[in-house]
C-alpha cells in the first residue's frame, strides 16, 4: 500500500514538473484564441507572426514544438508554416534557424505529422501562402517529400487538389486572393505537376473520398461560386492551364478524358449553360484535335505568362466593376518586381523593429501606386 502511494506521489509530481516545464509559447499555443480573430476560429495572421517573433527573441520559452495545442489543431510548427509570407521570409528563416541549429537532423514529424483535421504542412503553407515554408519542404524533405505533396487529409483531399480548387475560385471577382498569391499557387502546380504529384500509389489520377479529382474539383468549386461572364472567361484560362500541364506531364490524353467522365453531372452545371458550352468546347477540343495541334495547346497553356491572364484580367475587370482601388490585400499581394530594392532592407529588417516593418509597407505602397498609375495610363 505504502509502494502504491509512493508511485502515486511520484507520477502527480511528475506530471506536475512536466506542467511547470512548459515554456510560455508552449502555454500560448494551447490555447487558439490565442492567435485567432476575435469571436472566429480563423487565424489571425499579426498575432501568428507575433508569437513567431516571441519565439526568435525567446526560443527557451518553447519545449515542444510539435505538441498539439488542446483542439488538436496547431501545433507551433504547424503555425510557423501557417504565416502568410513571401519568399525568403526574415521571420520564418530566424525561427527556422532556432528550431533547427546547423548540424541538427530535421525530425520526421516535420513532413509526417498531421493536425485533426489530416493537414500537414505543405496544406498549410498552400493554404496561407507561405512561400518560405514550401521551398523549405522541398530542399528538406528528401525521402519525405512525395509523401508530404500527395497527402491527404480526412476528406481526401491532398495539396495539389488544394492548389487547384483555390486557383480556381481565386480567379472569380469577388474573391480576396491576391495576384501574388494566386500566381504562388500557379508556381507550385508547376512543381507539382513536373514532380506528377497528382497521381496516387496506384499510377492513377488522385480522388478525393466524393471521388472528384482535381480537375472535377476545380469545375465544382467554381460552379458554386461564380457570378458572371468574366469571371467565366477567366476560370476557361485556369482550366486550360490545368488541362494542358496535365497533358504535358502525363501524356496520355484518352486516360485525361476519362478523368472528367460524368462532369456535367457535378453541382447542377446544367443550369449555367454559358459556362457548360465553354467547358464543353475545351474538353472536345482536346479530344478532336490532332497531334500537332494538341502540341501547339500544350504549348500556349502550360506557363505561367498564360495562367497570368486569368490572375491579372479578374482583377482588373473587377476594378472595373466595382469602380474601387484595389484592396491593401491585394496590393501587398501584387508585389513582384521590389525583391531588389527589398533586399537592401533585408538586414535591417532582421532585428525585426516595428518601424523597419512599417517603412516596408510603405515601400511596397509606393511601388504599387506606380505601377497602378501605369495601368490605368
Amino acid at each position: 500500500m505504502i509502494a502504491v502511494c509512493f508511485l502515486l506521489i511520484t507520477s502527480c509530481w511528475g506530471n506536475f514538473f512536466h506542467l511547470k516545464s512548459k515554456g510560455k509559447i508552449d502555454q500560448l499555443v494551447e490555447h487558439y484564441r490565442n492567435y485567432t480573430k476575435t469571436n472566429s476560429i480563423n487565424l489571425d495572421q499579426i498575432k501568428v507572426r507575433e508569437m513567431i517573433m516571441y519565439f526568435t527573441s525567446s526560443p527557451e520559452e518553447l519545449q515542444e514544438p510539435f505538441r498539439m495545442n488542446l483542439s488538436g489543431r496547431f501545433s507551433f510548427i504547424h503555425l510557423l508554416f501557417s504565416m502568410e509570407c513571401g519568399i525568403e521570409d526574415f521571420l520564418f528563416e530566424d525561427a527556422w534557424r532556432k528550431l533547427f541549429k546547423d548540424g541538427t537532423v530535421i525530425p520526421n514529424e516535420l513532413f509526417t505529422k498531421k493536425d485533426r483535421l489530416g493537414m500537414n504542412v505543405v496544406h498549410l503553407a498552400l493554404k496561407y501562402g507561405n512561400q518560405t515554408g514550401i521551398e523549405k519542404i522541398k530542399a528538406c524533405a528528401g525521402k519525405y517529400e512525395r509523401e508530404c505533396f500527395t497527402s491527404a487529409d480526412i476528406i481526401g483531399v491532398d495539396p495539389f487538389m488544394v492548389a487547384a480548387s483555390t486557383l480556381a475560385f481565386g480567379v472569380i471577382g469577388y474573391s480576396s486572393y491576391s495576384p501574388g498569391y494566386l500566381r504562388f499557387l500557379s508556381t507550385n502546380l508547376l512543381y507539382m505537376f513536373e514532380k506528377r504529384y497528382f497521381l496516387n500509389s496506384e499510377g492513377d489520377i488522385s480522388r478525393d473520398k466524393r471521388e472528384r479529382n482535381f480537375l472535377m474539383g476545380s469545375i465544382f468549386t467554381f460552379t458554386k461560386r461564380y457570378r458572371n461572364v468574366d469571371d467565366i472567361e477567366h476560370f476557361i484560362l485556369v482550366l486550360k492551364f490545368l488541362f494542358g500541364n496535365l497533358l504535358s506531364n502525363l501524356d496520355d490524353r484518352y486516360k485525361i478524358l476519362r478523368a472528367i467522365d460524368g462532369w456535367e453531372g457535378i453541382a447542377d452545371i446544367s443550369k449555367h449553360c454559358l459556362l457548360k458550352s465553354k467547358i464543353k468546347k475545351v474538353i472536345e477540343e482536346i479530344k478532336l484535335c490532332n497531334k500537332e495541334e494538341l502540341d501547339n495547346f500544350i504549348d500556349k497553356s502550360t506557363s505561367l505568362a498564360f495562367i497570368d491572364k486569368a490572375i491579372i484580367g479578374k482583377d482588373i475587370s473587377c476594378e472595373k466593376r466595382s469602380g474601387n482601388k484595389f484592396t491593401k490585400k491585394q496590393i501587398v499581394g501584387s508585389i513582384i518586381d521590389v525583391k531588389e530594392e527589398l533586399n537592401s532592407l533585408k538586414e535591417l529588417v532582421k532585428q525585426e523593429s516595428v518601424e523597419i516593418l512599417n517603412e516596408i509597407d510603405k515601400l511596397r505602397e509606393f511601388f504599387v501606386s506606380i505601377e497602378l498609375t501605369n495601368i490605368s495610363m
